[in-house]
């Protein structure tokens, strides 16, 4: 369920194979855009720049870069 093909709309990002795709919180399903569950990284905790992920989860801006995890392009919140 994290990754979903959908049509255009703001909160949507392209995939490697051209496919447009909406990264969702595996806790409740939302969009980083609408989700209001509390956010903080879940390898190390922190509450500082943490963004949903293509796996579903929060991760800070460290544990991405760690990690090689993407983020929905489309919405920029850093």
């Amino acid at each position: 369920m994290a990754n979903r093909k959908v049509g255009y709309s703001a909160g949507k990002s392209w995939n490697q194979g051209g496919t447009m795709v909406e990264y969702h919180c595996t806790a409740c399903g939302l969009p980083e855009y609408k989700c209001q569950c509390e956010k903080f990284c879940i390898l190390c905790r922190s509450d500082f720049n943490v963004r949903l992920c293509q796996d579903g989860c929060y991760y800070c801006r460290d544990c991405r870069e760690v990690c090689e995890f993407s983020v929905d392009e489309m919405q920029s919140y850093e």
